[in-house]
């Protein structure tokens, strides 16, 4: 009987770990995600803007 209490604990805290890896991965994903948007959205920023602009700007940067 203890030997099935026992298992029936190991197995719960088994599934506990796996739900807590899970929304870990989720987060990881969901984090991915939203850096790929950030990284889409100013690109898109990127070609709409002048190439003159552009080139100021790093300029600016690299002088700095």
């Amino acid at each position: 009987m203890k030997d099935a209490a026992r298992r029936e604990v190991i197995v719960a805290n088994l599934i506990r770990d796996a739900v807590s890896l899970g929304k870990e991965l989720l987060e990881e994903r969901q984090t991915q995600n939203d850096l790929l948007a950030t990284k889409t959205e100013v690109d898109s920023i990127r070609r709409r803007l002048p190439n003159w602009l552009l080139r100021k700007k790093v300029r600016e940067k690299g002088s700095g």
